[in-house]
């Protein structure tokens, strides 16, 4: 593990803060929600106008990107906008010059004695090469930052943005804290210019790579294999030269998997837990269930929807395959536009749902993409779906795999989407 020593150490004792935290938490946050709502609303299209216009001075976003808090040139009076899914917005903000801060969805106490910074102004520092260094939370939301010689940590709250994490780590050297360790003291040691150029040189073995060190050696094209975990908090590489593998913790983004397919790595998922029927199948790796897919040689997928396995049928073998599957979101849609007919696995069956025709969730995306659905029902715990389909007055039963573009897709080509209470 790459150690940063020398000029001082931060002790942050977690589990000490934990019962003081959650109790203050439960009391301000519906203090904050009231004020948050006595806000005069923007409407979305309003809020951009007023940006374009150059109006607003700055904007407070929700990690969640929910909610924005809009504070106008000249004007005390905020404004509060609810966000539509535009990932042009930072862009937007940003070549308006606008000031963009984060706000925590939980407090963060362990921090307070910190510096922070603005989302807008850890840009600026990046753009302007004052940023060397940072950590970053496994979740993408907080990162701490090394301000060049410094021995001084800023804080920066962010927003988890594949773009910005693609973006800093080209610039930064980003190393990422783990997370779910079982330790209630997190020690963060700095280290000062020559001791950080010494491990850069001549990295000794066995040593954590840090997550920027990971996606350079898989630029060059270095690494031959990794195996990760399914909540894909970290994973261990092997370089093409044989060397001991290297531990990484990563930050959730979804490019990284893509990256690594499109490198041609192997992978392979390392199971949360196994059931005894796993057993009966022959394992896949994850790596060569996507070069299937591309090559077309998959008859059929079934995915678990209550954990993330699939079992696959080749066309070229009858035997089942099983795949362990990392928690990655965009996997379902990646084999839907390979046209890998996908049917989900449900939690519970109903007996009314046997009385109903049965698509698979690859035919249902097809028949929507091409126009000929009308109307979908949606179960409340977003496991199924009942389908009406134009000129045709019987329904059909659609069991959901985990595919976050469904709403979207459902939505761009004219959809009508109730939901069951």
């Amino acid at each position: 593990m790459i150690r940063f020593k020398k000029i001082f150490t931060i002790i942050i004792a977690v589990g000490y803060l934990a019962f003081e935290v959650k109790t203050s938490f439960a009391q301000t946050i519906p203090q904050e929600m009231n004020k948050i709502r006595q806000l005069e609303q923007w409407r979305y299209s309003q809020f951009i106008q007023e940006v374009e216009n150059g109006n607003v001075e700055k904007v407070n976003l929700y990690q969640d990107r929910t909610t924005a808090i809009v504070t106008r040139k000249n004007e005390t009076k905020h404004k509060r906008v609810t966000l539509v899914d535009d990932p042009e917005l930072i862009n937007i903000l940003i070549d308006k010059n606008i000031d963009i801060d984060v706000i925590p969805e939980r407090p963060q106490p362990m921090y307070d004695k910190l510096s922070t910074w603005s989302y807008s102004q850890l840009l600026r520092e990046v753009k302007n090469g004052n940023v060397k260094q940072a950590m970053m939370s496994s979740d993408g939301y907080t990162a701490l930052v090394f301000y060049k010689n410094e021995p001084t940590l800023k804080l920066v709250h962010l927003i988890n943005d594949p773009k910005l994490i693609n973006y800093l780590v080209n610039k930064v050297d980003i190393t990422v804290l783990p997370a779910g360790k079982g330790t209630d003291i997190l020690v963060i040691e700095y280290t000062d210019k020559k001791t950080e150029a010494n491990i850069r040189e001549k990295p000794p073995e066995n040593q954590q790579w840090s997550y920027s060190k990971l996606i350079q050696e898989i630029d060059k094209n270095n690494i031959a294999s990794v195996t990760i975990n399914q909540d894909v908090s970290e994973l261990n590489a092997i370089s093409k030269n044989g060397s001991n593998s290297q531990l990484v913790y990563l930050v959730k983004n979804p490019k990284l998997i893509e990256t690594l397919i499109k490198n041609n790595v192997h992978i392979t998922v390392i199971p949360e837990s196994t059931h005894v029927q796993d057993k009966k199948f022959e394992q896949l790796k994850y790596s060569n269930l996507i070069q299937e897919a591309s090559n077309a040689n998959i008859k059929q997928i079934n995915v678990y929807q209550d954990r993330p396995v699939a079992l696959v049928t080749l066309k070229n073998d009858a035997k089942t395959k099983l795949v362990y599957l990392p928690q990655y979101p965009s996997l379902i849609s990646t084999l839907v536009r390979y046209e890998v007919d996908i049917s989900a696995i449900p939690k519970k069956t109903d007996e009314k749902d046997k009385r109903l025709e049965q698509w698979s969730y690859t035919k249902f995306i097809q028949e929507v993409k091409r126009g000929a659905v009308e109307r979908v029902l949606l179960s409340a715990d977003r496991t199924k779906v009942i389908v009406t389909s134009k000129g045709d007055a019987k329904r059909k039963l659609v069991y959901l795999a985990d595919d976050p573009e469904l709403i979207n897709t459902l939505t761009t080509n004219n959809v009508d989407i109730s939901v069951l209470p």
